[in-house]
């Protein structure tokens, strides 16, 4: 399992004062690895941001932006 490999940790300052972990997609080989890695962290207090972008494909500034709109849509 890529647990640790495959996520990092930012200690922004968040409404609910919970760590985030942030999960690559694409480094999960199956689906129920992802959801049973999710459900673990979740179970121990982590706050979960899910990244789909493949840095093989497309524009990095794109995904920047998607990243700071979905994180200001969390925080509301």
């Amino acid at each position: 399992m890529h647990m640790f490999a495959a996520s990092r940790v930012s200690r922004w300052p968040l409404k609910e004062n919970r760590i985030t972990r942030y999960l690559w997609k694409k480094d999960f080989d199956s689906e129920e690895e992802y959801e049973k890695t999710k459900e673990y962290y979740q179970s121990i207090g982590y706050r979960i941001v899910t990244l789909a972008y493949n840095p093989d494909c497309g524009d990095m500034s794109v995904f920047f932006r998607q990243l700071v709109k979905n994180h200001v849509n969390n925080q509301t």
